[in-house]
């Protein structure tokens, strides 16, 4: 398990909270003061149509050293590469319905955790939690949907679990599904890692677990996003829509027949189960409908980001990057990832060794193909990287040419940082198939490497002092 520590230039640093394994990730809480430049290169792009492709997950560098991704809309596979770019695939998951856009994480036993969205029809296609070792020994942990209900909402459990799974300080791990809990609108869940798991919310007691179109669900309803655990041992996540506050056409979206109203909201829940809404989103200058993971920032704030949809009448709602305290106060808009002219796609953010934050922009950068965009603890924002254009004829999604883009195009999900300092990501569009490559990002001069501390005696307990050698 790898928790984030704040250290500042003292040499001693004290934890907030229980740590429960022997490797802990430090990120310093200053920001570098020097300018880099970046040069991207390919590590890997799928060859064909016909294996993996469509990156909508990013990577995950395991204790091995090498990235690891679960990608693919149809029969998705799990791929190791190495950071010199020599790509493995692991394992293929056995379902053709298989929908794996959740990115994987390590756990502190060492194997990789992830989410499938469905599975077969045994379980209604409800979706199911498997871990995988590092050579690929592969088994589900949990099966979402398996003993369906008769009466009331049917998965109870949940259903379409998204985002990606969090192992917490107390060594269970934490997530959300989209559909299902009590009343069909969605659940966070609690599950130990032997399997045994506790729903600890279900969004929308107002349905009473009969969902209905137009249904306002005050607390949230529909996440999509996994929890970031925070310094204070309280969980946080996103809900795609609900919220308290209403804004008509802005709030209201159609799937199928049926609209789901309200912008989404930002939640706190303890590892029992407390529960509160601690913002709604109101379609302002805030945005709405977030979808990606929130950051625990150095500066004790949390950082996330919203995603553009599409409105009835045309045009998109704004994606912003936004901060806000841990008590709900203070929203402030950062970046406006629409600001190309096209919609940004709310790709999420991650915490660098050098202080800053990094996002994606879908459409951003000098040719509109997408970029990496840094902001910095003042809330300045740099474009660091923009994927090229070797057409000079735009990069629309519906421009036909993502084969003429070996670089890469539309970078769905923020990269990450290797413990090399470099970045690497993903991108859904351009590479040899045309359908996504996994890039490295190196900045010059270099960023500093994250900094791990590796326990000897397997423990630190809440507010020891650690001395760094």
């Amino acid at each position: 398990m790898k928790v984030g520590i704040k250290l500042t230039m003292s040499r001693i640093i004290r934890l907030s909270r229980l740590a429960v394994s022997s490797l802990f990730l430090i990120t310093a809480a200053s920001a570098l003061s020097y300018a880099q430049t970046y040069t991207e290169s390919v590590l890997y792009s799928p060859p064909s149509t016909s294996v993996e492709g469509n990156f909508y997950a990013p990577v995950v560098q395991a204790s091995d050293g090498n990235l690891y991704g679960a990608f693919g809309l149809a029969g998705s596979t799990i791929i190791k590469v190495s950071i010199s770019g020599m790509a493995t695939p692991v394992y293929s998951l056995p379902s053709a319905s298989d929908f794996t856009s959740a990115s994987l994480m390590e756990g502190g036993d060492g194997n990789l955790y992830g989410m499938s969205q469905s599975s077969d029809a045994s379980n209604g296609n409800a979706g199911f939690l498997y871990k995988i070792s590092l050579n690929g020994t592969y088994s589900v942990f949990y099966t979402f949907c398996a003993n369906p209900q008769a009466t009331g909402y049917t998965c109870p459990d949940g259903e379409t679990p998204f985002g990606k799974l969090v192992q917490g300080s107390d060594g269970n791990f934490y997530g959300t599904t989209t559909y299902g809990g009590a009343n069909g609108f969605g659940a966070v869940f609690r599950i130990t890692p032997s399997g045994n798991l506790t729903t600890l919310y279900s969004f929308c007691p107002a349905a009473a677990g009969v969902p209905t179109s137009g249904m306002i669900c005050s607390d949230g309803s529909l996440p999509r996003a996994g929890l970031v655990q925070a310094s204070d041992g309280n969980f946080y996540g996103t809900t795609f829509q609900g919220g308290a506050l209403q804004s008509g056409e802005a709030c209201t979206t159609l799937t199928g027949s049926s609209s789901y109203t309200g912008c989404g909201t930002i939640f706190q829940i303890s590892p029992t189960g407390a529960f509160k809404v601690i913002y709604t989103f109101t379609a302002g200058s805030d945005g709405g409908f977030p979808s990606s993971t929130l950051v625990e920032g150095a500066d004790g704030n949390l950082y996330g980001t919203t995603a553009a949809y599409p409105l009835p009448s045309g045009g998109y709602l704004p994606s912003e990057v936004f901060k806000i305290a841990l008590d709900g106060t203070g929203l402030t808009s950062l970046l406006d990832l629409a600001n190309s002219g096209s919609p940004g796609y709310g790709g999420g953010l991650f915490l660098a060794s050098d202080g800053n934050l990094y996002t994606v922009d879908w459409s951003g950068g000098d040719a509109g193909c997408g970029a990496v965009d840094q902001i910095t603890p003042s809330n300045a924002v740099n474009v660091i990287y923009s994927f090229p254009d070797p057409l000079l004829a735009g990069c629309s999604e519906a421009n036909g040419h993502a084969l003429s883009f070996p670089n890469g195009l539309n970078p769905y999900v923020a990269p990450v940082q290797g413990s090399d300092g470099n970045f690497y990501g993903t991108t859904y569009q351009g590479g040899a198939a045309g359908i996504g490559t996994i890039y490295k990002l190196a900045a010059s001069p270099s960023l500093p490497p994250p900094v791990v501390l590796t326990l000897s005696n397997g423990s630190i307990q809440a507010n020891e002092s650690v001395t760094l050698n």
